[in-house]
This record gives C-alpha cells, structure tokens and sequence, in this order.
C-alpha cells in the first residue's frame, strides 16, 4: 500500500509506503534420516521470501512431543534477501514410537509466526 499526501499550500508531499502480506508463503519440511526411538535425524526447513525487500532477524523453530526433548529448538537464520530462500537444518532425536506431529514456526521482522507441520511415524 502507498500513501501520497500533498500540501497545495507549500507544495509539498509525503510519501508513506507499507507493504501487506495477504498470503503467508509455503513452508518447506523434510525429514533427511530414518524416525527411530533415540536414532538422529535432521529436519530441513526452507521458506521462499516473497517480498521485495530483506527479512531480517529470520528464524525457524520446531517442536514437537516426543520428538525434540519436550521443549522447541530453534535456528537462527539471519538475513534472507528479497526472493531468496531461508534454509535451515536442525537436529532432533525422537523419544517415542507410533505418530508424532513436528510443527515447525518461521518469524522474522516482516512475516511472523509462518507456521507449517508434518507427520512423523517413529519406529523402534
């Protein structure tokens, strides 16, 4: 969105401009390892920055029971360019047999809280 004020009386305008995200952007997670009781496996998580400008302060968290120890972990990313993609991995080591749920968040200055999850099936 783009506002544009003008002072008939001095001439002068303001330009204000913000930028509205209407859709979030799709969330990328795979799951790089076989899902075994206390075995390591690494998820990979990607998100496509839409806008036309920089995301700053970008980071993914994931959480999930049984999967990361009870309590989130998360990866800083930094700074992702204008239609770059943020990459991140992190390491989980799961603690329970049978469906468990990783749910994974993206914040950054401009998109917060992008959220996303799968279904992990963990083996003995």
């Amino acid at each position: 969105v783009m506002v544009i004020t003008i002072d008939k009386q001095n001439i002068d305008f303001v330009k204000v401009e913000k930028i509205i995200v209407l859709d979030e952007p799709d969330m990328g997670i795979e799951l790089v390892g076989e899902a075994r009781v206390n075995q390591p496996m690494t998820a990979e998580l990607t998100l496509l920055n839409c806008l036309p400008k920089p995301l700053l302060n970008c980071s993914f968290t994931i959480e999930g029971i049984g999967l990361t120890d009870g309590k989130p972990i998360t990866a800083k990313v930094g700074t992702v360019g204008a239609k770059q993609e943020a990459k991140a991995s992190i390491d989980l080591k799961p603690t329970i047999t049978g469906s468990n749920v990783l749910l994974v968040n993206f914040d950054s200055d401009k998109l917060k809280n992008i959220k996303s999850f799968i279904d992990v099936a963990v083996k003995e």
